[in-house]
């Protein structure tokens, strides 16, 4: 990346609105033949001045791509990283089309990192794969990663049909110190009756059972692992597993 590319400005607030690989407009969501699917957003709710990532829900912080300066940490300027990346929008026009940004946080800076955040592994892997022509000292890693989030699993008693962010709302308001903001889940799996894992696994019987499997920050391991491995929700303790086969 030569000195040209950071020859024009390029503004942040400009990307967070941008339309490429996303769905409809605002303004097009006006219309009234615009499908209501398309025009819904779902963000976590909150204090606006909270990290960008924890407005992503949290099935989709996986796809988020996270851009540092190895050799100055301090340094929060990342136009460079984004006129790379607009010319690589111009240069592979097809796969373009197959892009799909978060609306909630498409792009955002915090703690002088940059953070991408797409809505399938389709977008994500694609930004990591276009960055790696960037020299140094840019590191480009996925939120997992950047984050050195761990994998475990639980079980949640649907005994009402809440959003996860809803679920894990809770869960901060009902155990002390717990931040579930970088809280990414991977997989949600209703549990099976006729599975000989279910007796061993179901929290409430007369509910649906679904077992998450999420990778969590080791803060919040910490925090679990001080109440004998379990999480307050409800009513329930639900079980926490550090070494998920999932």
């Amino acid at each position: 990346m030569d000195s040209a590319d950071c020859s024009s400005e390029s503004d942040l607030s400009s990307w967070s609105n941008s339309s490429v690989g996303d769905g409809p407009t605002a303004s097009s969501c006006t219309l009234q033949a615009c499908p209501s699917k398309g025009c819904n957003v779902d963000c976590c709710g909150g204090d606006p001045q909270r990290p960008p990532y924890k407005r992503v829900m949290p099935e989709d912080r996986r796809y988020g791509v996270v851009v540092s300066n190895e050799e100055n940490p301090c340094c929060c300027e990342f136009t460079c990283v984004l006129q790379f990346l607009l010319k690589s929008f111009h240069r592979v026009k097809e796969e373009v089309s197959y892009l799909r940004f978060s609306e909630c946080t498409s792009v955002a800076k915090f703690d002088c990192n940059l953070l991408i955040v797409g809505e399938d592994d389709y977008t994500k892997d694609w930004l990591i794969n276009q960055t790696r022509a960037i020299c140094p000292p840019f590191k480009v890693t996925s939120f997992i990663r950047h984050f050195e989030l761990i994998k475990v699993s639980f079980v949640i008693p649907k005994v009402v049909d809440a959003r996860l962010c809803r679920i894990f709302y809770l869960f901060e308001k009902q155990n002390c110190g717990l931040d579930t903001g970088k809280w990414c889940v991977v997989k949600q799996s209703p549990l099976d009756e006729c599975s000989e894992e279910y007796q061993s696994k179901v929290v409430y019987p007369d509910a649906e059972n679904v077992e998450i499997l999420a990778y969590i920050d080791e803060e919040s391991v910490d925090i679990i692992k001080n109440k004998c491995s379990k999480i307050c929700y409800l009513l329930f303790h639900l079980p926490v597993d550090f070494c998920p086969k999932v």
